[in-house]
């Protein structure tokens, strides 16, 4: 019943109130108008409970569509990055080696730029969408 929600668990509860209103011998108003409408209430909690498991399913699904962008964007930044250091190795080469060095420092910097996202939108990914946000 936990992963029952809130119109399910009503619906359910109305079943058993069906129940229990067609065991007794004297009803009141308000029991036979329930029975007398019972096929368009149990339609309505049904539709209701249906509506409220598409909504959950929808909402997971824009979840995991945020997660693949996240990881999708997280790739093209990391073959930027792979880029930017063959684009400095080109560059390097032809000039001194002090020129040579601060481009590898630059590559070194990016890197780890790029190693700390990797691992938080792994961390995200991994979380519980209520922990963090985007």
């Amino acid at each position: 019943s936990q992963t029952l929600g809130t119109n399910a668990k009503k619906l359910i509860e109305f079943e058993q109130q069906l129940a229990d209103i067609k065991g007794k011998k004297t009803l009141t108003a308000d029991q036979k108008s329930l029975l007398a409408n019972q096929e368009l209430i149990t339609a309505q909690l049904k539709r209701n409970a249906a509506l409220e498991a598409e909504n959950a399913l929808r909402e997971k699904g824009l979840e995991t569509r945020k997660k693949l962008a996240a990881f999708d964007e997280n790739l093209k930044n990391q073959l930027a990055s792979a880029q930017l250091g063959l684009d400095n190795n080109v560059a390097g080469k032809g000039q001194g080696d002090e020129q040579q060095k601060r481009l590898q420092e630059q590559l070194s910097i990016q890197q780890s730029y790029q190693s700390q996202m990797d691992k938080l939108t792994s961390d995200y990914n991994k979380s519980n969408q209520d922990q963090f946000s985007t």
